[in-house]
């Protein structure tokens, strides 16, 4: 058997997260703030995960204009999770 990919663990972890904080949308910095954990220990980490969550559709990004005009990104967790 293959072991699981660590980003997939990862995605798993974040959607244990979300499901546990009844977390439905965020801009995408917030969210790494409310899922800190050592199974991220750096931003990088966690938007690779978030990434993951993307391509199977877990999560949809929007960008968004945030405080004082600058581009963020918006992330809409699929509400059939």
């Amino acid at each position: 058997m293959n072991a699981p990919d660590g980003n997939i663990v990862k995605a798993e972890k974040i959607i244990q997260i979300f499901k546990t904080k009844n977390i439905k949308h965020g801009l995408k910095s917030d969210l790494y703030h409310a899922c800190r954990c050592n199974l991220f220990p750096t931003a990088k980490d966690f938007y690779s995960a978030l990434d993951t969550l993307a391509e199977y559709g877990y999560i949809a990004y929007e960008n968004v204009t945030a405080a004082n005009n600058k581009k963020a990104q918006m992330v809409h967790v699929n509400p059939h999770i």
